[in-house]
């Protein structure tokens, strides 16, 4: 099992398993969006463009998945204390009264919306939102998302390209340093 994954690691597709498990867990709980690494390894190596934005688009969606039975199964016991930890109560009921109105259409919506889609995905679970027309409607918009991501980069990043790989440590610190200090701050506050 070590050699499996240690030659996965060496033929490069080690980065790629990485930001997937990273876009899994932002579509969960993680609050640092996956988009400062998808764009550092898109500078960095953008022949790998289709590879990273159906990587991230898939694990997106299997993690809105677990998100939508979160909502649907387990709210009181998972969703309601991640609603309450992020302090989005308020904004939690406003866009369930969203879905209520405009159901599919509010999915399809959300990659431009400023609610995170984690408890957007909860939202439709806690409603009981059809998981079917969910999925299709999460299919969509989340390829659309990092679609628009991977071209901007692409098209305007690169003029870049010098500066950011310049950078590019200082940014891969800078987003572990962000994903450890939630977890961090989430173990703090479950001793409290």
């Amino acid at each position: 099992m070590r050699k499996n994954i240690q030659s996965v690691i060496k033929a490069g597709q080690g980065p790629l398993i990485t930001i997937s498990i990273a876009s899994f867990f932002e579509s969960i709980i993680s609050p640092v969006p996956v988009d400062p690494a998808l764009v550092g390894l898109l500078v960095k190596n953008p022949h790998w463009k289709s590879r990273l934005w159906i990587s991230v688009s898939l694990a997106s969606v299997l993690g809105a998945i677990v998100s939508y039975y979160v909502g649907c199964v387990l709210y009181e016991a998972v969703g309601k204390p991640i609603i309450c930890f992020y302090n989005l109560s308020q904004g939690f009921e406003l866009f369930a009264q969203w879905v209520h109105e405009y159901g599919f259409c509010a999915m399809l919506a959300k990659p431009f919306l400023p609610f995170p889609f984690k408890f957007a995905a909860m939202v439709f679970g806690v409603v009981e939102y059809n998981f079917w027309l969910f999925l299709l409607a999460t299919i969509i918009s989340r390829p659309i998302r990092f679609f628009v991501v991977t071209c901007l980069v692409l098209r305007f990043g690169m003029r870049y390209r010098a500066w950011l790989l310049r950078r590019l440590s200082w940014i891969r610190v800078g987003y572990m340093v962000a994903i450890l200090g939630f977890f961090v701050l989430l173990a703090v506050r479950a001793c409290f």
